[in-house]
């Protein structure tokens, strides 16, 4: 939490010195001409600076935030993250599901647990979210939202909730799901044939008897 309100407290006052900044040359003197010379030149304009500091700051606040709630973004998902992203598939619960999804310009979310919805538009439930923030030298965050939400909009996702979007899960992965599933067709394949070869014994036995 100290370190928390020391970013904040770094924050605001790079941004008020920002704001001074601007200030200054906005309050400078300069006469019509000079202006219109300045302007038509293609010269930068006063400010332009301070707005691009105001905008990575903004960008640092936003990344140590925490959120309840997300919206997808446009942009698609990096194939380092998707490949993080399907390490988690093999430890998942067998009635877990998950989405997968980039919320913004730097960020991407992967949540997961077993209430995890869709409702036909919007991913909600309790869930574990892993979140990665790529700027600056980036950030790992995993957490419990008890009510975690997504808005894919029109945008991609990916989630084993909806056969409207994709899976992480490729040919050649197999899911803790998808081994339980195969372990139970093949123990009941074992019991089938083993009742099939017990009765073909008592069959035979029964015949010796008979003759």
């Amino acid at each position: 939490m100290s370190r928390l309100f020391k970013w904040l407290s770094v924050c605001i006052c790079a941004i008020a010195a920002a704001g001074a900044v601007q200030t200054a040359h906005a309050a400078g003197t300069v006469s019509p001409g000079d202006a219109a010379h300045s302007v038509s030149s293609g010269d930068a304009q006063p400010g332009s600076g301070s707005a691009d500091i105001l905008s990575a700051l903004q960008e640092l606040l936003a990344a140590a935030q925490p959120y309840s709630s997300y919206d997808t973004y446009y942009g698609s998902i990096s194939s380092t993250y998707l490949e993080y992203m399907r390490g988690y598939l093999s430890k998942l619960p067998s009635d877990a599901h998950y989405v997968a999804s980039r919320v913004g310009q730097y960020d991407y979310v992967f949540a997961y647990g077993e209430a995890l919805s869709y409702n036909g538009s919007v991913f909600s439930g309790a869930a574990q979210v892993v979140r990665w923030n790529t700027y600056n030298n980036g950030s790992f965050t995993s957490s419990f939202d008890g009510s975690f939400r997504l808005n894919p909009g029109s945008y991609l996702v990916y989630s084993d909730l909806s056969d409207k979007y994709p899976s992480l899960a490729s040919s050649s992965d197999l899911t803790l799901r998808q081994i339980l599933i195969l372990l139970t067709i093949f123990c009941l394949c074992l019991t089938m044939d083993h009742m099939y070869q017990v009765r073909k014994v008592r069959r035979v036995k029964k015949g010796e008897i008979s003759k």
